[in-house]
Order: structure tokens, then C-alpha cells, then sequence
């Protein structure tokens, strides 16, 4: 009992509580954004809205979530200054993202059917171009104040995607272009708000400036990894909707109601990321602590595979007579939720360890094994071919990961070992 009363009131209950509150809210946001355009924009439409996303998913690393983990790892493991490294940052993240963004319009607008050309550049400018620098500065707040900082500025966000959706929906204009329209409108007003709280909170000015080689290549290390893994999570759902868009849709929605399942171990791994990087006394036992956090996975996974099975019959009704199917293709997706929720782990150990190198090959190495099942399975089987390459790929990916953490964590232990005086 004492070791759990000092487990509850330690940092990382308070961070996986603030994570958990973030899921929780995502889910939410998920649920009632899949509701409301799979019932406004049927089959074919929500095809062309997730192609999207799915597409844009690993160059979205490069500008958010890589230099995300980049800034973190430079202030708090290399304790460089939040101010110097806000301004590399600010700096890299805009210019590549007019030009990554550049890129992904004109493909959209080229080969997804279905998509109105101004809601394209919305879509993709709002991501792009609107909330990049945002996220850079939300990771200097994080590493300077703390992760509840984070989570609230997603909690702001995710409520405003809601507020935008429900509101368009009561209008009867939930249409690709006017959500696209008045997303991006928005997230400009919110994104200048959130940064100018930000620099008040770090108290020093967050601006952009001049970023060199090293800020790229530091930064390039997460995200080609990063990209790697949307690649492998998404990139099944774009090819879908080139040749089959109906089953594309429904695949869609499918793989979404699952993927749903993941957002409780999302929230313990983004809460414990900063544990497995900070300095403490096991701060080299990276296979303890994956372990650990896995445990929970195990326990939480089997509820909810066996949950899917009983309620997946309950999501046409939900959706409509055009989504007659995911039945069974969200019962054969579940085991999506314990192979990609423990296989964060053994990933964020590795990090710990300081192999990022060895992760990013891993990860990349992965997507493109995926890739060639993608191409090879889906034109001829439609979904049960991406459903078939997915789980592959996760498989390959989870027995890869645990293995080369265990490898790592003996090297690493060998290394330390006092060795014998002469």
C-alpha cells in the first residue's frame, strides 16, 4: 500500500492522468467525427476524407511529432537552452512545411477521388502550415514546465475539432469544403493564441530563427521512423482507395473504431516517454521498464480484443446500411490494439538507450516490407489483402522490436560490468 500510494502521487501518475484525460477526450472527438461525415458524406466520401489524413500521416512526422521528440531530447538530455532551441525549430518547421505540404496537395488533388480541391489545401494547410510551429513550441513548454502543458493544448485543440464538426452538422453544411474551410480558419485563431500562452509560460521570446544541419538531422532521426510507421499504419487505406473506394470507406471506418482501442496505451506511452529518457537510478534498465509498462498492455489488451468480438455487430447500425461488413473486418483487426500497444515499449526503450539509429532502421525497414504486402494484396483482395499485410507487418514489427531491446539491454549491461583488474 505504500508503494502505491507513492506511485499515485508521483509525476508519472500525474502525467499519465493528464494522458489518459487527453485519449479520453480523443476518443470522443474520434467517435463523433466517424459518426457524423460517415452519415453525411457516406462510403465513398469518408474514403476520400481518411485517404487524406492517411496520406499526409508520415510527412506530418518531419514537421510535428519528430521535431516534437527532437526538442525534447535537446533540452532535457543535451540541456540546451528552450529559447535557442525554439528558434531552430520554429525556423525548420514552417519552411519544410510549405514545401512538404506543397507536395502532398498536388498528389491529393491528383489521384484522390472524391476530394474538392480547395478542401485539400485546407486540409493540408491547416497541418502544414497552421499548427506546425504551434507543436514545436507545445514541446519547448513541455520540456521546460511539464507534460500536463502538452496534454492541455490537445485537449484545446481536439475540443475545437468537435465544436467545428457538431457545429457544421446542426447547420446542415458538413460538407469536405466547408469543414476544410472553416478548420483551418479556426486553428489560425487558436494556434496565435496557444503560442503567445506558451511564451508567457517558458518566459522567454519564442520566435523563429535561423536552424543549421544539425537541427534537421536531429529532428530527421524521429521522424523518418516516425514517417515509418504511418507509412505502415496508413498507407494500406490510400492504396484501398485508388481501386476499391467503397471498401476503402468501410475499411476506413473499421480500422478507426479499432484503432480507438489504442488510445489507453497511447496515453501511458506518451506519459512515460520523458521516464524512459530522463536520468535516474535504473535509467539504463530500459528492458525493466518496457517490461513494466507492458504488463499493463497484456491486461488491457485481452479485454479489449474480446470487447470488439461482442460489440463489433453494434457499428453498421451505428454507421448505416453503406457500412454493412466491418464486422468483420474490425474482429480481424483487433489484434492490432496488443501488437502496436506493447510494441511501443521495447520502441521507447530503445530510445533510452540511445539507439535511436538502430529504431529508425527498424521502423523503416518494416514499412517498406509492409509497402511490398500492400501493393502485392490489395489490388487483387481488396481489404482482406490489407487486413492480411497489415497484421504482418505488426507481427514482424513487435518480434523485431522486443528482440533487438533485449540485445541492446545485454550489450549495454556487458559494457557497464566492472571489468577485472590485471
Amino acid at each position: 500500500m505504500t508503494r502505491l500510494r507513492r506511485a499515485l502521487r508521483s509525476k508519472t501518475a500525474s502525467d499519465s492522468a493528464w494522458a489518459l484525460g487527453d485519449q479520453a477526450l480523443a476518443f470522443v472527438g474520434t467517435a463523433v467525427s466517424a459518426y457524423l461525415l460517415t452519415k453525411r458524406l457516406g462510403d465513398v466520401g469518408y474514403g476520400a476524407f481518411s485517404a487524406v489524413y492517411g496520406l499526409i500521416g508520415p510527412g506530418l512526422a518531419f514537421i510535428q511529432s519528430g521535431v516534437m521528440l527532437a526538442i525534447l531530447d535537446r533540452i532535457i538530455r543535451e540541456k540546451e537552452s528552450p529559447q535557442q532551441v525554439a528558434s531552430a525549430f520554429l525556423g525548420y518547421v514552417w519552411t519544410a512545411g510549405v514545401l512538404l505540404g506543397t507536395i502532398f496537395t498536388l498528389y491529393a488533388i491528383r489521384f484522390i477521388d472524391g476530394m474538392p480541391v480547395f478542401a485539400a489545401v485546407a486540409f493540408i494547410g491547416t497541418e502544414f502550415a497552421v499548427t506546425a510551429g504551434m507543436w514545436a513550441t507545445t514541446a519547448v513548454v513541455q520540456a521546460a514546465r511539464g507534460y500536463r502543458f502538452a496534454s492541455q493544448v490537445r485537449l484545446i485543440l481536439t475540443a475545437l475539432r468537435i465544436t467545428v464538426m457538431v457545429t457544421l452538422a446542426l447547420l446542415g453544411k458538413l460538407t469536405l469544403s466547408y469543414l476544410a474551410g472553416a478548420q483551418i480558419i479556426t486553428f489560425l485563431v487558436a494556434s496565435l493564441l496557444i503560442m503567445d500562452w506558451q511564451q508567457k509560460l517558458v518566459g522567454v521570446p519564442l520566435r523563429a530563427g535561423r536552424f543549421t544541419r544539425r537541427d534537421v538531422g536531429s529532428s530527421s532521426v524521429y521522424a523518418i521512423g516516425l514517417s515509418a510507421i504511418g507509412v505502415q499504419t496508413s498507407y494500406d487505406q490510400v492504396i484501398l482507395q485508388s481501386r476499391f473506394s467503397a471498401d476503402a470507406g468501410r475499411y476506413a471506418a473499421a480500422f478507426k473504431f479499432v484503432m480507438l482501442g489504442l488510445m489507453p496505451l497511447n496515453a501511458i506511452a506518451a506519459a512515460t516517454h520523458m521516464d524512459f529518457l530522463s536520468v535516474d537510478d535504473d535509467h539504463n534498465d530500459q528492458m525493466r521498464k518496457a517490461k513494466r509498462f507492458a504488463l499493463l498492455g497484456v491486461a488491457y489488451s485481452a479485454v479489449f480484443v474480446a470487447g470488439i468480438w461482442v460489440a463489433a455487430p453494434l457499428v453498421p447500425r451505428f454507421l448505416g446500411s453503406d457500412f454493412e461488413g466491418t464486422v468483420t473486418m474490425m474482429r480481424l483487426l483487433a489484434p492490432l490494439v496488443p501488437l502496436r500497444g506493447i510494441g511501443m515499449f521495447p520502441m521507447n526503450g530503445l530510445l533510452g538507450l540511445g539507439r535511436n539509429r538502430l529504431r529508425t532502421q527498424i521502423l523503416v525497414g518494416n514499412a517498406v516490407f509492409s509497402l511490398v504486402l500492400y501493393f502485392a494484396l490489395i489490388p487483387t483482395y481488396s481489404w482482406k489483402g490489407g487486413i492480411a499485410a497489415t497484421l504482418a507487418g505488426e507481427v514482424t514489427l513487435f518480434v523485431i522490436s522486443w528482440f533487438a531491446l533485449f540485445r541492446c539491454q545485454g550489450s549495454h549491461d556487458r559494457a557497464r560490468e566492472p571489468q577485472p583488474v590485471g
